[in-house]
């Protein structure tokens, strides 16, 4: 999401009225994701997630593409779908991230392993996508927006190996949930 929100101020900075645009299709990308990760999460598990978040950021890195070899470039409802698009893949990951850990972690090391993995993923995507976005803004080239597709190409495919049910062990998040009876 960084990298798409210093691509967009470079873009739109002298244009009034196009950060509500930006601010109101990434709420908006928010709102779908409370209702698409449920579905996703209750229908294909935490890979489904990860795996539909990795297909949506890849959207959202084509999208931008094409917007940069579309000769009328920096076209703001392109920004603001992409925006959406970013939002809406990201906000899959934290919840994916705990329901995962949630399942094949010890009890007593969850909560270190949930705080570890969010302070990691923010770092990492923070450092990455401000020096990819510094790098597209002092470039026209659309070379930092192939990287930020090919990751997220990656991301997908590892996904795709990613264990998604727990074992069947006593101390998994589901036989917790089913009862001192079913363990």
């Amino acid at each position: 999401m960084t990298f798409f929100s210093l691509r967009a101020a470079m873009a739109h900075a002298d244009k009034a009225g196009s950060l509500h645009v930006l601010v109101i299709s990434s709420a908006a990308g928010l709102l779908a994701g409370s209702f698409l990760w449920r579905r996703v999460f209750s229908r294909h598990g935490v890979r489904g997630m990860l795996v539909t978040s990795g297909t949506i950021s890849s959207g959202a890195a084509l999208v931008c593409l094409a917007n940069e070899v579309i000769p009328d470039r920096e076209l703001l409802w392109v920004h603001s779908v992409v925006f959406f698009l970013a939002t809406l893949a990201n906000a899959a990951i934290g919840a994916a991230t705990v329901s995962w850990i949630s399942a094949f972690a010890a009890e007593d090391r969850r909560a270190v392993l949930i705080s570890f993995a969010a302070a990691l993923a923010a770092v990492v995507s923070t450092v990455l996508g401000a020096v990819l976005g510094t790098i597209a803004q002092a470039s026209v080239a659309a070379w930092p927006v192939v990287i930020v597709l090919a990751l997220a190409v990656v991301a997908t495919t590892v996904a795709l190996r990613a264990p998604d049910r727990p074992p069947a062990t006593g101390n998994s998040a589901s036989a917790l949930q089913a009862g001192p009876d079913h363990r």
